[in-house]
This record gives structure tokens, C-alpha cells and sequence, in this order.
């Protein structure tokens, strides 16, 4: 393990503190077209417990698959963005695989 760190020929990959997945939950609620439904969202993922407020609020309104399709291209970008910053080229089937 130490001779694969200290070789410098592999990339360390992002962690869950280089994903900001609270941005991605902010971004979600901005995008929503109900006021009601962006207050909602937004209020959800202020204060303790945001993760599961704002979990508990898509469920409870019956838009867990649009946030979850919302999430998933999010991270798609990041991880295309992440291989484009270290020139990682994509291959087409890989990519398309991923939907990237």
C-alpha cells in the first residue's frame, strides 16, 4: 500500500467532504417551480438533522425519483469534471455506461 502512495502514479478519488451533496440537495430545492414545494425543501435542509428532514420531505411529497435522477447527474458532472481537471480522458463506453 505505502509503494502504491509514495509511486505518485495514482490519484487519490474525491471523498463525501470534497462532494458537497448539501449543495446539491440547495440546488435541487432552487430548482423546484412550486414556491410552496422550494420553501419546503429549503427550510428542510437548514438546522440539525437536514439530511433527514430533506429525505423525509421528497418522500413526503413524492418527488424521491426526481431528486435521486437530480443527484445522479450532479454527480456525474463532478466526476467528469474531476477527470477532465486530472486529464483522465473518458472512453465512450464507459461513459455511456454512466450516462456521462
Amino acid at each position: 500500500m505505502r509503494e502504491v502512495f509514495d509511486s505518485g502514479e495514482f490519484l487519490t478519488l474525491p471523498t463525501k467532504y470534497d462532494i458537497h451533496e448539501w449543495e446539491i440537495m440547495n440546488q435541487f430545492a432552487q430548482s423546484q417551480r412550486s414556491d410552496r414545494r422550494r420553501d419546503e425543501l429549503l427550510d428542510a435542509i437548514h438546522g440539525r438533522g437536514a439530511f433527514r428532514a430533506f429525505t423525509s420531505a421528497i418522500y413526503r411529497m413524492g418527488i424521491e425519483k426526481q431528486w435521486f435522477a437530480f443527484r445522479d447527474a450532479a454527480l456525474e458532472e463532478i466526476a467528469k469534471e474531476w477527470l477532465e481537471e486530472h486529464g483522465i480522458p473518458i472512453k465512450p463506453a464507459v461513459a455511456s455506461q454512466f450516462g456521462i
